[in-house]
């Protein structure tokens, strides 16, 4: 698995990425995490209200484009999961087309908003935020694609141990797109605050 999270300017189809994480599951284990800034080509915004990400914070991050290579990297091969996956498909899909790319059309995505709403007691609000504090999991900083993306997969793990076996097509199936590393570009993590959790 893999678990996708995106920032962005705004929720038009008009937005644009500002930050995009992944964490990785393997054998129901966090394993290897992939986050970075991006350069939107445009203002932030009123959305910096949410992600507190400035232009400034943004302007020496990579393109979207210049980070396809790892990305897909890290993507290939697996189910990809998101806490609304509605949002972050949409505009992970979006981003790929605007870079030339296709994402795979076939490509299995799972979501824990809906998860959490077929598989848990009714909740006044199934919001990320809520239900890492229903499972005491903390988040470093909430609406920073890293630490939410890293709530999506401990939230993912244990709605997991609470369902039948998930049957999803094998991932090995789809077809990535071979796309080459850009040296030139490197990719510009957030730092988020050591001492948060």
């Amino acid at each position: 698995m893999a678990c996708v999270d995106v920032e962005t300017t705004g929720l038009s189809s008009d937005d644009k990425i500002v930050e995009i994480a992944v964490t990785c599951i393997d054998n129901r284990a966090i394993t290897t995490t992939f986050s970075t800034l991006v350069n939107p080509g445009i203002p932030v915004g009123a959305s910096a209200g949410i992600h507190h990400l400035t232009d400034a914070d943004l302007a020496d991050a990579p393109a979207f484009s210049d980070i396809l290579g790892p990305l897909t990297a890290v993507l290939t091969g697996r189910v990809l999961v998101s806490h609304n996956k509605r949002f972050d498909e949409r505009f992970t899909r979006s981003a790929y087309a605007a870079a030339g790319y296709a994402l795979p059309a076939n490509v299995t995505w799972l979501c824990t908003l809906e998860g959490a709403r077929f598989r848990l007691d009714k909740q006044s609000t199934y919001r990320l935020g809520a239900l890492a504090a229903l499972f005491a999991i903390c988040n470093p900083m909430e609406h920073a694609a890293a630490g939410d993306t890293f709530v999506t997969a401990k939230l993912f793990l244990e709605l997991l141990a609470r369902a039948d076996p998930i049957s999803v097509p094998d991932p090995a199936v789809v077809h990535w797109p071979v796309i080459p590393a850009n040296p030139g570009h490197p990719i510009k993590p957030r730092l988020l605050p050591s001492a948060a959790c």
